[in-house]
């Protein structure tokens, strides 16, 4: 077991289907999900006293500097979580507390017609946007709404209303009128976690039972003491003319007809944050899997995803969709008898009497209740001019006929 200064653990388990999961006993959960990624996150207090703390994300760490629960906020980013230190309990007696009380959030994109679950502590949260213009958003959470909110593009940020127990901060709105456009918001949220001082612990593995070989034996992980954290257990050595392979001690004298388990330099993941290399790691001929490798440390954090590809945290915040090709602008443009329509197309102007919603959609110019009206004098005149100069120019052609004449 190693042991140090460690005040709390939080395991934090990001899945990227349609959610956001947060959930917490002695260990926390948080999971956030679009169906492609799987994340692993741990996040351990590593340090406090009466001001500050320091935090370990995936070894990333920080120091969070506290804001004794004073609003507006400033988020630190470590590991792609965003924290707020809140609150402070250190008393440095024998016996004495050490609590501290950490905003943990996660940040993610919503478009207008999604839904995003999110599941705390066992129960789930159903969040969709009920309302969205260019300065603020509303959201329906279990049926309930929030307060309609402007985004906060700089912090410090104000956390706001909570909604049954989740709190949520606006980002960014993107919000465009013509038909089609991108409707859609970067929000964080997240909740209030409690860290106390238990018994101080750093877990050497992760996976309940996951077998390892170490030598020419095995161990197992799992809790042996009566801290939280887990442990390797002794290792188990394999019995003469027994070799380990895979967390397993096999006969070597028991002849045995192999079977390729992989595919020579396939790679897959073998957790969240670890993969596999398909090779031949023994005496025999056939493929098998590596143990499990730790993936390197990105810029937030540590992830395995698709064929055991190690990459980073997905963008919370990606390009968005450019704006389709205008033909046209600015809308109510009007040529040649065709006006530009709020998709940004030419669209041919309407005859009298067909439906409308503007005037710049009538040949008339004038759209009543709904309705082209009767071709106005004004639109009438925009022709006058050329009738008018056909007529002058065979009037001026008439006195020049008899002048010439009469000059005879």
């Amino acid at each position: 077991m190693k042991r140090g200064l460690i005040i709390g653990i939080i395991f934090v388990n990001f899945i990227l289907v349609s959610g956001v999961v947060i959930a917490y006993n002695d260990q926390v959960s948080l999971q956030y999900s679009t169906g492609e990624f799987v994340i692993d996150y741990y996040l351990n207090l590593t340090f406090l006293d009466f001001g500050s703390a320091s935090v370990l994300v995936n070894g990333e760490g920080r120091s969070l500097d506290s804001t004794y629960e004073n609003s507006p906020y400033t988020i630190s980013r470590v590991g792609g979580l965003d924290l707020i230190l809140k609150n402070i309990d250190s008393r440095t007696y024998i016996g004495g507390n050490q609590d501290a009380i950490i905003w943990v959030g996660v940040e993610f994109n919503i478009s207008e017609g999604e839904t995003r679950n999110l599941v705390i502590d066992g129960e789930t949260y159903e969040i969709v946007i009920n309302f969205i213009d260019s300065d603020k958003v509303q959201f329906r959470v279990n049926g309930e709404n929030s307060e309609k909110k402007s985004e906060q593009e700089n912090p410090p940020y104000i956390i706001s209303s909570s909604l049954q127990g989740i709190d949520f901060i606006v980002k960014d709105i993107l919000y465009q009128k013509f038909v089609g456009g991108d409707r859609q918001t970067t929000v964080v949220f997240g909740k209030d976690i409690n860290f106390s001082l238990i018994d101080p612990c750093f877990s050497d593995c992760n996976i309940l039972d996951e077998k390892i070989c170490d030598g020419n034996g095995f161990k197992i992980c799992g809790e042996y003491d009566e801290d939280v954290c887990r442990d390797w257990s002794l290792v188990t050595n394999c019995d003469s003319g027994e070799t380990c392979k895979n967390g397993i001690c096999v006969d070597n004298n028991v002849p045995v007809t192999c079977v390729d388990e992989c595919d020579i330099d396939d790679k897959e993941c073998s957790n969240s944050t670890n993969y596999k290399i398909c090779s031949s790691y023994d005496e025999d001929s056939c493929l098998e899997w590596s143990n499990p490798i730790l993936c390197p440390m990105g810029p937030i954090g540590r992830m395995c995803s698709g064929d055991g590809e190690c990459a980073g945290f997905p963008d919370p915040d990606p390009d968005p969709t450019p704006e389709p090709t205008r033909e046209c602008e600015p809308i109510g443009l009007r040529e040649d008898e065709n006006y530009c329509s709020p998709n940004y197309e030419w669209v041919i102007q309407k005859l009298e009497r067909n439906s409308c919603e503007n005037d710049f959609e009538c040949k008339g110019n004038d759209c009543s209740d709904g309705t082209c009206g009767e071709m106005s004098v004004a639109a009438e005149d925009d022709k006058g001019w050329i009738i008018w100069l056909i007529v002058g120019g065979i009037v001026l052609i008439i006195f020049l006929v008899i002048f010439l004449v009469i000059r005879r």
